[in-house]
């Protein structure tokens, strides 16, 4: 599928989501959900802690303009749950996002992928119980993706999601403390 092609399908799939309220907004969620659809499972779980973690940095700046900017992603998470920027169950998501980022960083691994056994109690933990929303798995294959398991799909889909939120909370303080997605006992899929 070319790039226009797949342009057009995924802003056709984001016309359904009703809380992208302008063009910019739809465009930023397009933009980078391709990417992270477009990237092998390494590439995407580094692509997406690093965009989380800028949005993190990007949070206690704003709010927390005093707060001495951390250099390393943990201490940047915890700072941002210390100052009520995020909640404690999305700022253990986000440490676990960042294990698995550093391993698929820094070790020399090949061809490693979120369906490798060797990680797969750390996926379980980062993804959606249940399934994603077929919205996602739309945008995937618009993208040319074919993931082989529904958690590389689900673990894609919750980083977009929280980028989204964050960006979101960045302007508006009153959405913060940012949750995980899913508290437990109550089913959300997204």
């Amino acid at each position: 599928m070319n790039r226009n092609a797949v342009d057009s399908t995924v802003l056709g799939l984001v016309e359904q989501l009703p809380d992208l309220d302008t063009d910019a907004d739809r465009r930023d969620f397009c933009l980078f959900a391709q990417e992270l659809f477009a990237q092998s499972d390494r590439a995407s779980v580094i692509v997406g802690a690093v965009n989380l973690e800028v949005l993190l940095r990007q949070a206690l700046g704003r709010h927390v303009p005093r707060a001495k900017p951390a250099r390393d992603f943990a201490p940047t998470i915890d700072a941002a749950h210390r100052h009520r920027i995020i909640h404690a169950d999305l700022r253990d998501w986000l440490h676990n996002l960042r294990d698995l980022r550093n391993t698929f960083a820094h070790e020399l691994l090949l061809g490693i992928d979120l369906t490798d056994a060797r990680f797969a109690g750390k996926v379980e933990s980062l993804c959606v119980p249940g399934r994603s929303s077929p919205l996602y798995y739309e945008i995937a294959e618009a993208c040319g993706y074919r993931p082989s398991s529904a958690r590389q799909v689900s673990l894609r889909a919750r980083i977009v999601a929280y980028c989204e939120k964050l960006r979101r909370a960045i302007d508006n303080p009153r959405l913060m403390p940012v949750r995980w997605i899913q508290p437990p006992g109550k089913p959300v899929l997204l």
